[in-house]
């Protein structure tokens, strides 16, 4: 069995059974007869299905939602969002074009060009937005006209695996499935010959070894992986722009891949960036997600507690200055959020991912150094450039998407994708879609 802990308390919220390597042969196998049913239902009636699925669900929202809190830690109002964008995905996917089959005609053959479902997809999905990470596997795959076999991480199983017990009859029976597991159930799905392709959410290192095995088979694979956003503050920033960007780094108490990572300010605006950062932390009321007045959630895991306390007291050896650590609750995995100032370059505050409210301050003399240092570290997911002359410099961001005068926006009709070490493949939109199909090639002599 599984236990799954509340991040704010430490009691158990539930327990799920672990999946062994001889069930997931099993649950696989189901996937791969199931796949071959879904093959005969058209796209227009997988669309139908998809639309049905989002009104199957919305009755549950609120207790989706609850769930959710309790196994993953963030604010009542944040798991509500999850949910709502994660209930009504289905039905907005439903609307993204798939590509059409073609024709190729040339002097001596004609060729029709085909694209078909690759199979059983296997889902890994993080624990720090566990159902939306899911769902938006899940979705692509079954639109793709394929099975899906999905692993939550063991921490969040619950939502996601409610979730999917409610759609789940709306398809063919095994086309639709849960795994329960930590990492070495993930490297059972890597190499079980039955899954014809990973996609993948979470960490680097992770990442690297999902790949590695996956070679070995020369399966496919979409790795969604770690980031470490820069976000430029151009001279003159506004006042109102510093609190934006404090938003965009605390977004899941900074558990967001695509959270606001590193602020890079001029010099001449460093204080008020900084004291501005710190107005809108002071704003924060820590606690218990499911209590109404909590804005700012535990940390999933105490894993990242620790990680955290040694980023920090790293960059303290390092000579930067700490804002000041307000009270924490004495129960769950919660880390004061602070501000970072005088970091010298090249720190691992600034190179690693850190995953958690620590906002790191740094300042340039030109803008161009400042793109020099966003650029610098191994992540490309994504960045963003604020304030005047924004759009031309977030062009030369070398990052899978650039945002300007904003930080995070994403949707389900807007490809996503890293670079660097930040990931492998395409998710969201028709190239999230195409992701998990493959060419089929009948040529004809003419």
């Amino acid at each position: 069995m599984i236990t799954v802990l509340d991040p704010g308390l430490g009691d158990v919220v539930g327990e799920v059974v672990e999946t062994r390597p001889e069930q997931l042969a099993v649950v696989v196998d189901t996937a791969q007869s199931a796949s071959r049913e879904w093959l005969t239902v058209g796209v227009e009636e997988r669309r139908t299905i998809l639309r049905e699925m989002t009104r199957i669900l919305r009755p549950h929202a609120e207790s989706l939602a609850t769930t959710l809190t309790r196994e993953q830690g963030k604010p009542l109002a944040e798991a509500r969002a999850e949910i709502a964008i994660s209930t009504g995905w289905f039905e907005s996917l439903a609307g993204v074009s798939i590509e059409s089959d073609s024709g190729r005609e040339l002097p001596h053959l004609k060729a029709e060009v085909a694209r078909r479902p690759v199979g059983v997809v296997g889902c890994i999905s993080p624990a720090n937005f566990p159902v939306t990470l899911s769902v938006v596997k899940l979705a692509a795959s079954l639109l793709a006209g394929n099975a899906a076999v999905v692993k939550p991480a063991p921490e969040t199983p619950l939502a996601i695996s409610k979730l999917i017990n409610l759609i789940s009859p709306l398809v063919p029976e095994g086309l639709v499935s849960v795994v329960q597991g930590g990492g070495d159930l993930g490297v059972a799905m890597v190499e079980c010959r039955g899954i014809d392709r990973i996609s993948y959410t979470g960490s680097t290192m992770a990442g690297r070894d999902v790949a590695v095995r996956a070679a070995q088979r020369l399966m496919p694979v979409t790795l969604e992986l770690g980031g470490n956003d820069a976000a430029i503050l151009m001279p003159g920033i506004s006042d109102e722009a510093v609190e934006r960007v404090a938003r965009a780094a605390l977004v899941n108490a900074g558990q967001f891949c695509c959270a606001v990572k590193r602020v890079y300010v001029s010099e001449c605006d460093e204080q008020r960036v900084a004291d501005g950062i710190q107005a809108y932390l002071d704003t924060l009321s820590m606690g218990h997600g499911l209590d109404a007045n909590t804005t700012l959630g535990p940390l999933t895991k105490a894993d990242q507690v620790r990680a955290l306390n040694e980023l920090l007291t790293d960059s303290e050896l390092r000579a930067a200055r700490l804002s000041k650590a307000v009270q924490v609750p004495d129960q769950g995995n919660f880390f004061a959020p602070r501000v970072v100032q005088k970091l010298p370059d090249g720190s691992p505050l600034e190179l690693q991912e850190q995953f958690g409210p620590v906002i790191p301050v740094m300042t340039y003399r030109t803008v161009d150094e400042a793109v020099a240092r966003a650029n610098s570290t191994d992540f490309g997911l994504g960045g963003s450039v604020w304030g005047e002359g924004a759009p031309q410099i977030a062009d030369r961001l070398d990052c899978g998407i650039r945002w300007i005068d904003s930080h995070g926006l994403l949707g389900h009709t807007v490809p996503f994708a890293g670079r660097k070490n930040s990931g492998i493949g395409v998710e969201y939109d028709t190239a999230g879609i195409e992701e998990f199909r493959q060419f089929h090639v009948t040529v004809r002599s003419r």
